[in-house]
């Protein structure tokens, strides 16, 4: 009789751990990278451009508010490094078809440099390969309108995708080749660039 008094105990406290694993709500990381990702991709969103609690006034507040809020959520899962690693798909796919940097004709946001910079400072090595076929295109500014006078900015958001394959290491050689023709392509932007150079060196060791 007390065997099975104690099975069903045993039992019994069995299907509350089952019931307390089922309701775990995610950790407050799991809930951030999630909410940080429907931020990036224009989902909702949660943080204004100055990093404070999305509210009501604030797409009335900012300029050009919703391309401010992406990168915003660019930075900060960057920020979050190995914690961000399933924002990674993400991000690639905003570096591969997204904009490059904008110009809003009274300045750059840096939308292409801070998903780039974000995914050096991750470290996940499906990045490498995007990274390095950005460094390929020497692409203009994005215009944020037609209207805008003078000469598009080319070259932009490439030093960017250097400083990101350089936080890869050794891991980032087969980037060399390509930051040698850019050194040698006196018609690139970043010809001349002291970070070619660097990028070479030690990617060269």
């Amino acid at each position: 009789m007390s065997n099975i008094v104690n099975l069903k105990t045993m039992l019994g406290c069995a299907a509350i751990v089952v019931v307390v694993w089922m309701v775990m709500p995610t950790s407050p990381t799991e809930k951030s990278v999630a909410n940080l990702i429907d931020q990036f991709r224009g989902d909702a969103f949660y943080w204004n451009p100055n990093g404070e609690d999305v509210s009501y006034f604030d797409s009335w507040k900012f300029r050009h508010y919703e391309i401010s809020c992406k990168i915003l959520a660019a930075e900060m899962l960057g920020e979050m490094e190995e914690d961000g690693k399933t924002a990674v798909p993400v991000l690639i796919d905003g570096l591969v078809h997204g904009d490059n940097d904008i110009d809003t004709g009274d300045g750059i946001l840096a939308y292409r440099s801070t998903i780039a910079i974000a995914l050096g400072k991750i470290g996940d090595e499906r990045a490498i390969e995007p990274l390095i076929e950005k460094l390929k295109i020497n692409e203009v500014a994005y215009r944020a309108s037609s209207e805008f006078g003078g000469k598009p900015i080319d070259g932009i958001g490439q030093e960017a995708v250097i400083e990101a394959l350089l936080m890869f290491g050794p891991q980032a050689q087969p980037a060399l080749p390509h930051l040698v023709a850019l050194k040698e392509n006196p018609s690139q932007a970043l010809s001349g660039n002291p970070i070619v150079e660097q990028a070479i060196n030690q990617l060269s060791k």
